[in-house]
C-alpha cells in the first residue's frame, strides 16, 4: 500500500508537469462511499474546504485542459501505468497519455481499487488466482499463520475475518461443482502420470 501511495504521488507530480492535462478527484455517488482528502496535507485537518472524494474503483477524471467534458474515469492502477516521459515526447496531449497505458498492460498488476464489488469477472478471477498461488508459497503461508498466532497482530482480525467470510462464501458453491472439481483434478493427474511415463521411456 505504502508503494501504491509513493508511485500515485509521484504520477500526480508528472500530471501536474502536463500542462495540455488537467485531472480531478471523482466525486462519491453516494454519501456514505466517500473518502474525505484534507485541504492541507499532514495536518490532520479536513479544513474549510476538504475534498470528498469516492471509493470506487475510478478515482479520477482525467481531462483536456481546454475542454473537461472530454475527460475519461481512471483508476490508480492506470495512472500509475501511464509513460509520462513518453507522453510529453508525443506531445503531451490527452491522446498521448491514454495512448501510453496499454505499453504497461503485460505487467501482470491487477486493477484492485475500490472495494471489488464492481470488479470484471475476469479480474476477479485473476486475483482468485494470485490468492492461491500466493497461499501455495510455503514462506507466504507461514507468515499468515505467524499474524494470526499473535493476538496482538493489527492485522489479525481482518485475516481472521477475510478467511472466515470466504469460506463462508464459497463453501457452498464448491459443493456445486464439487464433481466437475473433482473431475478436472482427476484429468490433470492422470496427465501428468502419462508425461512421467513418456519421459522414463
Amino acid at each position: 500500500m505504502v508503494k501504491r501511495a509513493i508511485s500515485l504521488h509521484h504520477a500526480l507530480v508528472q500530471l501536474d508537469g502536463m500542462p495540455k492535462v488537467s485531472y480531478t478527484w471523482q466525486k462519491p455517488v453516494h454519501s456514505d462511499k466517500l473518502i474525505v482528502i484534507p485541504e492541507t496535507f499532514g495536518t490532520g485537518e479536513h479544513g474549510t474546504r476538504p475534498t470528498r472524494c469516492t471509493t470506487g474503483a475510478k478515482t479520477f477524471w482525467i481531462f483536456p485542459s481546454d475542454d473537461p467534458s472530454e475527460g475519461r474515469e481512471f483508476s490508480v492502477t492506470q495512472l500509475i501505468n501511464m509513460d509520462f516521459a513518453a507522453a510529453k515526447l508525443a506531445g503531451g496531449t490527452m491522446a498521448d497519455l491514454v495512448a501510453t497505458i496499454g505499453k504497461g498492460s503485460d505487467t501482470g498488476e491487477v486493477d484492485t481499487d475500490g472495494d471489488g464489488t464492481d470488479m470484471p469477472i475476469d479480474a476477479a478471477q485473476a486475483v482468485f488466482s494470485q490468492a492461491i498461488n500466493w497461499f501455495s508459497k510455503k514462506e507466504n503461508l507461514a507468515n499468515y499463520r505467524r499474524i494470526v498466532a499473535d493476538k496482538k497482530n493489527a492485522d489479525r482480525n481482518d485475516w481472521i475475518e477475510n478467511i472466515g467470510d470466504l469460506y463462508l462464501m464459497l463453501q457452498p458453491e464448491f459443493e456445486r461443482v464439487k464433481m466437475a472439481y473433482n473431475a478436472i483434478k482427476a484429468n490433470k493427474t492422470d496427465e501428468a502420470e502419462g508425461e512421467a511415463e513418456k519421459a522414463v521411456a
